[in-house]
């Protein structure tokens, strides 16, 4: 379920910003984020819209792992149960520049679990009758335990995490927008300044049929920031002359 859709694997799966930031982040944007009337700098549209999709984005991330902290809880954290298997344990034997390793069969069954597909395929119990049914039965237990099964909680959980995550690198690259005013200079200055170190200054979006990446991204915020400082700095420059 989780691929590389908007690619939160590159971005490490960060919560949210800095907690300085965070935590100041409503009150500045109280402040300088507003929606503009006719005929004002459109760069504070660009920062409300980036302010609510990174609201939206630690919301839903927030969902995400308290349903998956729950579900950590409830399940048993050896995986599923496969069956009783013969015990067997290593002994290692022989000089220490020449060690060599046995397996010794105790007489004893013990059972056995799995937490991926290929664990089931390597440990079909010898007296199963229908090893295929077996594994796909396995694998659809497997597919439980870790929460993946479609419209799960978690599953739907991870789904709106996904989408708020492509909303916000989309929103991240609007903010390279040329204001038009001083007024505007300042406050995207301001507003970039509280999470300046963050990873979606690097996050890259690509279309939802691309899962390998074979396609030139949609947005990708690569050295973004950089692009958006030489930006004011042309604004000001322009508008003070």
């Amino acid at each position: 379920m989780m691929n590389r859709d908007s690619n939160l694997f590159r971005r490490k799966l960060l919560a949210s910003m800095p907690a300085a930031a965070a935590a100041m982040a409503p009150a500045a944007a109280s402040a300088i984020c507003r929606l503009p009337t006719d005929g004002e700098d459109s760069v504070f549209a660009a920062i409300e819209r980036h302010r609510k999709a990174f609201e939206a984005y630690n919301a839903t991330h927030e969902i995400f792992q308290r349903l998956a902290e729950e579900r950590e809880a409830q399940r048993n954290p050896d995986g599923i149960y496969l069956g009783e298997f013969p015990e067997i344990k290593r002994e290692f034997f022989g000089e220490w520049r020449d060690l060599q390793m046995r397996e010794v069969h105790t007489g004893r069954m013990v059972p056995r679990y799995a937490t991926l597909p290929r664990e089931i395929d390597d440990n079909v119990p010898a007296d199963c009758a229908d090893p295929d049914a077996w594994k796909a039965q396995k694998r659809r237990e497997l597919k439980e335990w870790s929460g993946s099964t479609e419209g799960s909680p978690k599953s739907v959980a991870y789904d709106a995490w996904n989408a708020a995550h492509r909303r916000l690198v989309e929103a991240t690259a609007e903010l390279n927008t040329r204001p038009s005013t001083l007024a505007g200079v300042a406050a995207l200055l301001r507003y970039i300044a509280e999470f300046h170190d963050d990873e979606v200054w690097t996050d890259c979006l690509f279309e939802k049929d691309d899962e390998n990446g074979e396609r030139p991204p949609i947005a990708d915020n690569d050295g973004l920031f950089k692009e958006v400082l030489e930006t004011l700095a042309d604004a000001a420059e322009t508008i003070s002359a």
